[in-house]
């Protein structure tokens, strides 16, 4: 996916999510869904339940999962940068 948004309740595979070009891009899972991509460009914003993370760099072969109020991505964990229970 390349731009825009998308939601699921449980899960979101793809194989890129973003672009080289930075267009924004929104993924949206519930609390207990996983995001997992091949390539995963900059200005990616995850939000896994009430948890936000905006991905700062490219990344592969990676695994979006949240672990408490962390985001955890591989041997990564990602503070969450959202936690409106309203959004």
């Amino acid at each position: 996916m390349r731009g825009g948004f998308l939601s699921a309740g449980k899960q979101v595979s793809a194989k890129v999510l973003g672009c080289e070009t930075g267009s924004a891009t929104n993924i949206k899972v519930g609390s207990s869904g996983t995001v997992n991509a091949y390539t995963v460009y900059p200005n990616v914003n995850l939000r896994i339940g009430f948890n936000a993370y905006l991905v700062p760099h490219q990344m592969y072969h990676t695994v979006f999962y949240l672990d408490g109020d962390e985001i955890i991505a591989g041997n990564m964990r990602f503070k969450s940068n959202n936690t409106d229970k309203y959004a």
